[in-house]
């Protein structure tokens, strides 16, 4: 299970907001997980550092799935968990044409 302990709403550009994220099957938290939409779409950016290449700023994560399905249903996860807490805390606004999948987990 997924499930999010704290969301900070940022509203800034793209990013509606910060997250801190709990894996229980690891006994994990993420820290800085940020959740982000733009034409109707959300998707969320695990921590990550910047850095300059040409010129340009440039984010490397610190966290990466080998599997992109995995990856896809670990995001969906952790943004149905944000949902479900910054729902309760009221923070929350609906997503525009986006739908949040239940499929089970690998881990």
């Amino acid at each position: 299970m997924i499930e999010c302990v704290k969301y900070h709403p940022v509203n800034k550009n793209t990013c509606l907001g910060m997250a801190t994220i709990y894996v229980q099957k690891w006994d994990m938290e993420i820290y800085g997980i940020s959740l982000h939409q733009k034409d109707g779409k959300r998707w969320i950016n695990f921590p990550s550092r910047m850095y300059e290449k040409d010129g340009q700023k440039k984010y490397l994560s610190y966290f990466r799935f080998r599997n992109s399905d995995n990856y896809k249903r670990f995001c969906d996860a952790v943004k149905d968990a944000i949902e479900k807490h910054a729902t309760a805390q009221d923070q929350y606004s609906e997503p525009v044409g986006e739908d949040i999948k239940e499929e089970e987990i690998p881990f």
